[in-house]
């Protein structure tokens, strides 16, 4: 057997094993004293990158669980304060039902409208002061939505804008949750005519409109008139100069509305050589499918019709202006629209009106609040969801990033026995050149 002093190769092997242990006695130290399996790039990159990625999906869904029960409170709140302007609400009906008995005198309903007043003063103030985190939710402006997801553009939202069966309750344009904003969905009742008798004999309307007995607009001839002041007779329907029934292009017309001719015969289209044809009832087909009325106007394709003066009037009952301005349908809402200071059931007449408008009211109230309801529903349902993905995630991430204690408890083990073997074993290694000694002494 060869023996070098000049090179301990047992020694420096030793000190390899001793150096290798040490560097798994670290990672040991390292991850039992952290509790991760992965402490840097270096113990896994791959590994490092995919819990990383789970780390800011768990962080998301446990801010959207928390963003969700944010929503539920929200809600709560604003359907809490709704409840209460229901309550107000049927109390407001009830005393319209008792003002409408006829056993009440007018003084029985001058202190039925002082609680009716005060109610009404109530909602509105309900509607003007309650907030969440400082934004008010009954003033009509609320519009909320809310991230319910670790990802982008994964939100609930919901509107207190509107109310009533397909949004017919506009809150964001009259008030809120107040009492004309509860009433502008109210269904249009046409004003009923009232009679008013004038000195010279004559009768007007309370516009100050001439009518007969019966009610209907006349000229100053007496003649029935319609609201343009084109002549009609008892039924509406436009008449000509002898009396004769006749449409809106002044073509005569059967009992049925059919185009006749003068002799009592239906009238016929014509087609015209150039392609145009004239219709029965007075208007002109156009090559292009368009319709021309004698007055100018064009019907165009979409329905929309063409005035002379360049204005147009669309179907859905918007107008474009000359000048390209589009004026929205005006929506016809109920007569009068309710505020705190014109509710009124100091008559029967009143009364009876007050208790119409306000089924409509409670009606809108509780369809707000049933959406009110079915989102805290939902909400809850998205809390027990996230929480559910957050956990197994949470799971996968753990599988992924932390120490197995009884596996590095063991290596730990290991490591540490090595180590104290490689230190005898590396204190025997260095003594081995001292043999030559004892032959150069030999």
């Amino acid at each position: 057997m060869a023996l070098y002093v000049n090179t301990n190769v047992s020694s420096l092997n030793a000190q390899r094993q001793l150096t290798s242990s040490g560097k798994v006695l670290d990672t040991a130290y390292q991850r039992l004293s952290s509790g991760l399996r992965i402490n840097s790039a270096g113990d896994d990159a791959a590994g490092l990158q995919i819990s990383n990625r789970l780390t800011s999906q768990i962080n998301g869904l446990n801010q959207s669980v928390r963003n969700a029960n944010d929503g539920i409170s929200l809600a709560q709140t604003a359907e809490g304060a709704l409840e209460e302007t229901t309550n107000m609400l049927q109390r407001m009906r009830t005393l319209s039902i008792q003002s409408a008995n006829g056993s009440n005198a007018d003084e029985d309903r001058v202190a039925l409208q002082q609680e009716m007043g005060q109610l009404a003063d109530e909602i509105n103030r309900i509607a003007d002061i309650t907030t969440f985190g400082g934004r008010n939710l009954l003033d009509g402006s609320y519009q909320g939505i809310f991230q319910v997801g670790a990802d982008a553009n994964q939100t609930i939202s919901f509107s207190m804008q509107f109310s009533g069966q397909n949004n017919s309750v506009n809150l964001a344009g009259n008030g809120g949750f107040t009492m004309s904003g509860l009433s502008s969905g109210v269904p249009y009742v046409e004003e009923e005519t009232q009679i008013i008798a004038t000195q010279e004999g004559g009768f007007v309307n309370q516009h100050g409109d001439a009518i007969n007995e019966q009610g209907h607009l006349i000229d100053e001839n007496g003649e029935l008139i319609n609201k343009e002041g084109q002549r009609v007779n008892e039924e509406d329907v436009l008449i000509d100069e002898q009396n004769r029934p006749i449409n809106e292009n002044g073509v005569l017309i059967d009992a049925t509305g059919v185009p006749i001719n003068e002799d009592g015969t239906v009238k016929q289209d014509v087609v015209n050589e150039d392609g145009t044809i004239s219709n029965a009832d007075g208007t002109t087909k156009n090559v292009d499918g368009t319709v021309s009325h004698p007055d100018g106007r064009v019907v165009q394709l979409d329905g929309s019709v063409m005035h002379p003066d360049g204005t147009i009037a669309h179907p859905n009952g918007s107008i474009t202006q000359p000048d390209g301005t589009v004026v929205e349908p005006e929506k016809k809402y109920g007569q009068p629209l309710v505020t705190a200071d014109t509710v009124s059931i100091t008559d029967i007449k009143n009364s009876q009106s007050m208790i119409a408008m306000l089924d409509t009211m409670i009606q809108a109230v509780d369809s707000k609040r049933a959406e009110l309801g079915a989102v805290q529903n939902r909400f809850s349902s998205t809390v027990n969801n996230l929480s559910s993905i957050s956990e197994n995630v949470s799971a996968a991430r753990s599988r992924v990033r932390d120490a197995d204690y009884a596996a590095e408890t063991a290596s730990l083990t290991s490591s540490q026995i090595i180590q104290q073997a490689s230190s005898t074993i590396l204190a025997q290694a260095n003594q081995r050149p001292q043999a030559a000694l004892k032959l150069l002494g030999a």
